[in-house]
């Protein structure tokens, strides 16, 4: 997938830390993707801002905003208005998942994920994402 090549920097924002370790190990182990964790959405803005990540993925249930002032919040800066933002979560329906996309989300990942095929999904999602963007 050569259009998702350029993912070198990965913002992963979860509170869970058996997630965090799950996306570590699919991610940095499989792609030689460079994680940085955080574990709230404040925190994750700050972050964002400083790293400019190439994507980031963050759990539904993340404290302190939910998805629409989330996906607000990094599209008002310059620096992250393209940059895909993938969500995970337990139960989202169909019509959640298509709520998140019309805020600008790239895509959804059902949990538990499986690490070995965790960088492929979030590639697929990634090229969609940019597809969609043409």
């Amino acid at each position: 997938m050569a259009e998702t090549r350029e993912i070198q920097r990965v913002l992963f924002v979860d509170t869970d830390q058996n997630s965090r370790a799950l996306a570590k190990m699919g991610l940095e182990g499989i792609k030689e993707w460079k994680l940085e964790l955080a574990g709230t959405a404040a925190e994750a803005l700050v972050k964002a801002a400083y790293l400019q990540p190439d994507l980031i993925v963050m759990d539904l249930t993340v404290p302190g905003m939910d998805v629409a002032s989330t996906m607000e919040q990094l599209r008002k800066n310059s620096h992250l208005s393209n940059v895909p933002v993938i969500f995970t979560g337990k139960n989202a329906s169909a019509g959640e998942i298509q709520k998140f996309k019309k805020l600008g989300a790239a895509g959804y990942i059902a949990k538990p994920f499986d690490t070995m095929t965790l960088s492929d999904d979030i590639e697929a999602i990634v090229l969609q994402f940019r597809e969609r963007r043409r």
